[in-house]
């Protein structure tokens, strides 16, 4: 009874079909050697919300636009920071495991480096592990996406990230308020106090038309400026104040980050496809090898006969 390769081969041609089962053979070997060899990385993503309350103000024409450009100016400002310089070395510290592997990955940089060069470029490395998009002001969510060979590290650092998005949602924002309102105050101190000087600098021609009518545009462009600062200052008191009472001010995580149990890569399909591959690249090498020590036979055959 035939063998099986030998029956498969009959079907596929004899001992090209043959060759090909070989190749293929060799090639599945090579890839699985691969797939078992390379470095695992496992993918966790996250949608996080930022929900924001209907803020009424007073310096765009409509109450929609208003909200639409704060909001789009704030996860902006979101996708900028989440990301810090310090963040990012306080995760390293926090996660030697990455810290050891992005050393692995500059092997040459303790001795060449200095301090300061090291930090940044572990951390752009670090950064480059990381995808964070903002999905618009309609929807007002951020996707984020880590990508590690630690498949027990990566989803307790994407709940960091989730940490660090509430933060700058609220005790960031907060401050920044705070301060931005104290120094309001103290620029319509500074406006009032100008005011009352230039009213002494002119007090002596107070009288005159001249005067009174300097007066009046001195009053004037005063007025607007103060009123412009407290149109600012009420919105940003407003906007502390929903911070600080509005439970709908906060992060709302819409796909929480979870272990993924195969890796991402290499796949196993990835590995089929590259043995596959490989297996046909084989079978063509064969074949044109194949082709070129027959061409090199029937050389020396006729160079034989021509001797002859």
């Amino acid at each position: 009874m035939a063998s099986l390769p030998k029956l498969i081969g009959k079907r596929l041609g004899g001992r090209r079909g043959r060759h090909l089962l070989l190749a293929s053979a060799l090639g599945m070997v090579i890839a699985a050697t691969l797939y078992i060899v390379a470095e695992k990385r496992y993918s966790f993503e996250s949608i996080i919300l930022i929900k924001r309350p209907f803020i009424r103000q007073v310096l765009f024409p409509t109450e929609d636009s208003s909200n639409s450009s704060v909001w789009s100016r704030e996860g902006y400002y979101f996708l900028n920071s989440v990301l810090s310089d310090d963040f990012l070395q306080e995760l390293l510290l926090r996660y030697q495991p990455l810290k050891s592997d992005l050393y692995a990955f500059y092997p040459q940089m303790k001795g060449e480096l200095s301090d300061d060069e090291i930090k940044y470029y572990l951390q752009k490395r670090f950064k480059e592990c990381f995808k964070i998009q903002f999905l618009g002001t309609d929807s007002g969510s951020f996707y984020v996406r880590f990508q590690t060979p630690h498949q027990a590290i990566g989803k307790s650092l994407l709940l960091d990230i989730i940490k660090r998005f509430e933060f700058l949602a609220t005790e960031e924002q907060m401050n920044s308020l705070q301060t931005s309102i104290k120094l309001m105050e103290q620029l319509l101190e500074r406006k009032r106090k100008q005011k009352q000087s230039m009213l002494l600098q002119h007090a002596a021609n107070a009288l005159t038309p001249e005067g009174v009518v300097l007066r009046g545009e001195l009053q004037k462009s005063y007025e607007n400026e103060v009123a412009e600062i407290v149109k600012n200052k009420t919105n940003l008191s407003l906007l502390l104040e929903l911070i600080k009472v509005d439970d709908s001010y906060k992060v709302k995580v819409i796909k929480a980050p979870f272990t993924p149990p195969y890796p991402t890569f290499p796949t196993k399909t990835q590995t089929v496809a590259l043995g596959l591959l490989l297996g046909v690249l084989f079978y063509l090498a064969n074949i044109f090898r194949q082709q070129l020590q027959q061409q090199l036979q029937q050389q020396l055959q006729n160079a034989k006969d021509d001797n002859l």
